[in-house]
C-alpha cells in the first residue's frame, strides 16, 4: 500500500527490544523486589507459561497475517477491549507494599494468555495485559507493573526464538539499530506517561486512538489501492 513494504516481523521484535531496555530502567526497583519475593516470581512464571506455549505454536503462523488490513482490525479489537477499563472502580488506586498482592496464579496465567494474543497483528501486548489485570480487579499500579515485568522474559524469548529459527538471517544493521535506539529513547518517557495515565484511571481513553488509527488505516487500504 502506498509503495511501502509490510513491516518485517524481526524488525518489530527489535523495536520491542528497545522498549525492553527502557522497561528495565523504569522498573529496576520492582525487578529487585521481584527477585526477592518468591510468590511474585511464581506469578510471573505462571504468566509466562501460556505466552511461551502460544508463541511456540503460533509465531510462524502469525507472520503470514502481518498485513496492514489485519493490523487495523487488531487495533479496533484492542481499542474495544480497553474501553471496558473505564468501569474499573476507584478502589483500584489503593497501593499496598506487597508486590502483586491482588493477583493469584489463575489470574496471572490468564494475563499471560492475553499477552500471547498480542502475536496477532495490531494487537497491543500492554493493552491486553493491563486491561485483563484491571478487569480482574488488580490495583492499577500492580496491573501496569505486572504487565511490563511479564514482558521482560517474553520479549527475550521471542527474540531468541526468532534468531534460532533464522540463524543466517541478513540484517540491515543501520535501520535495525536506529529502530532499537528510537524505541529505547521514546520508551522511557512513554512508560512514565502510561503509568501515570493508568494510575489516574484514564487508560480507556487510548481506545479513541486505536479506533481512529484502525478506521483510518482500513479506509486508506480500500481507497488507495
Amino acid at each position: 500500500m502506498l509503495g511501502l513494504k509490510e513491516p518485517e516481523f524481526l524488525f518489530d521484535i527489535l523495536l520491542h527490544g528497545g522498549t525492553l531496555l527502557a522497561t528495565l530502567l523504569i522498573f529496576w526497583k520492582e525487578i529487585f523486589t521481584l527477585l526477592k519475593t518468591p510468590r511474585a516470581l511464581l506469578l510471573i512464571i505462571a504468566g509466562c507459561v501460556p505466552t511461551a506455549i502460544m508463541g511456540l505454536f503460533l509465531i510462524d503462523i502469525m507472520e503470514r497475517f502481518w498485513t496492514m488490513n489485519m493490523a487495523c482490525i487488531g487495533l479496533l479489537i484492542t481499542g474495544t477491549y480497553m474501553w471496558f477499563t473505564r468501569y474499573v472502580t476507584k478502589e483500584q488506586l489503593v497501593i499496598e507494599e506487597a508486590l502483586f498482592s491482588t493477583l493469584t496464579l489463575p489470574k496471572a496465567f490468564l494475563i499471560g494468555a492475553a499477552q500471547g494474543l498480542a502475536l496477532f497483528p495490531g494487537v497491543s501486548r500492554s493493552a491486553l495485559t493491563i486491561t485483563t489485570a484491571l478487569l480482574f480487579k488488580s490495583r492499577r499500579v500492580e496491573a501496569v507493573t505486572f504487565s511490563f515485568l511479564l514482558s521482560i522474559p517474553s520479549i527475550i524469548g521471542a527474540i531468541g526464538l526468532k534468531l534460532y529459527k533464522t540463524p543466517h538471517l541478513e540484517l540491515n544493521s543501520i535501520p535495525m539499530a536506529a529502530g532499537f535506539l528510537s524505541a529505547f529513547v521514546i520508551g522511557i518517557p512513554s512508560l512514565k506517561i502510561l503509568i501515570k495515565i493508568v494510575r489516574q484511571g484514564w487508560f480507556f481513553k487510548f481506545s479513541y486512538y486505536c479506533w481512529a488509527v484502525g478506521i483510518a488505516g482500513l479506509i486508506a487500504a480500500y481507497t488507495l489501492l
